[in-house]
């Protein structure tokens, strides 16, 4: 399940909730009132994959050296 903002229409408190995608909103946990989704940037993070980093050299390089068929 994502995770949604949301803002109290009646004290403007603004609170996160465990949502199922299109589910009604919930109401305000300290006055009850209604709340509305807040629409905010989702965060990310990207990072280069490590596989090549970590790949040892001369392996699987070709028949002569550590092929697949050497297995």
């Amino acid at each position: 399940m994502p995770l949604y903002e949301y803002a109290c229409a009646k004290c403007k408190q603004h609170f996160d909730e465990f949502m199922p995608v299109g589910s009604e909103p919930p109401h305000c946990p300290k006055c009850k009132g209604k709340a509305s989704r807040v629409w905010t940037v989702p965060a990310t993070e990207w990072n280069p994959p490590d596989a090549m980093l970590h790949r040892m050299p001369g392996a699987f390089d070709g028949p002569t050296r550590g092929s697949y068929n050497d297995l």
